[in-house]
């Protein structure tokens, strides 16, 4: 099931109470649907690198950015490629025109630069709640490699806590293991927890 098939089982699904449904998309990519809305994280739908060369993939992917037309808001962690992938998030941006941008300092500089209209990016304060759809997102640290903050633009590495429809999922980008991770499972105690490769 790809494409445009792949979207229209998304838009047909119909999410009941205290349940959130979620579809893989490749790397740490995934669509996760509540009751009023479909958020993407991290989705990267090519094999670009944004230089001309390729990221391989271990599978295709599931459908093409073009055909994203269902986005409520898309969340990024970081800025590289396989998580914030300009050939990916413009043509996504145009099929999905209401679409918002959640995203670190370093992404939201990488998508205006290649075109992407800055009033659609929402640079989150960690620990400040942004609300779409229903769904309270909170961005909270990450750790690539180790614990990075800008202290006038704030973490280059994100994960994001989303409350919603009575589910808290925590996805934390590609993070190694560091001592907040245990914090924000304590204070948020999330049902679903996705973590990227480290």
């Amino acid at each position: 099931m790809v494409g445009i098939d792949l979207i229209g089982r998304i838009d047909a699904l119909e999410v009941g109470g205290r349940s959130l449904a979620f579809w893989g998309l490749g790397q740490v990519g995934v669509a996760i649907k509540g009751p009023s809305g479909v958020l993407y994280v991290d989705p990267y739908l090519t094999d670009s690198d944004g230089e001309g060369g390729s990221l391989p993939r271990t599978f295709p992917p599931p459908l093409a950015p073009a055909e994203v037309t269902n986005a409520t808001a898309v969340l990024l962690t970081h800025v590289h490629v396989d998580h914030t992938d300009p050939d990916t998030v413009l043509p996504l941006s145009e099929a999905s025109s209401e679409a918002r941008f959640v995203a670190p300092f370093t992404s939201g500089d990488t998508l205006v630069e290649a075109g992407l209209d800055g009033d659609r990016i929402v640079v989150p304060e960690v620990g400040e709640p942004v609300e779409t759809a229903g769904a309270k997102i909170t961005a909270v640290p990450s750790s690539h490699t180790e614990l990075e903050h800008d202290p006038e633009r704030g973490y280059p590495y994100l994960g994001y806590v989303i409350e919603w429809n009575g589910v808290t999922v925590y996805h934390a980008g590609d993070t190694c293991v560091f001592g907040d991770m245990q914090l924000i499972g304590r204070i948020y105690e999330p049902d679903v927890a996705i973590r990227g490769y480290m």
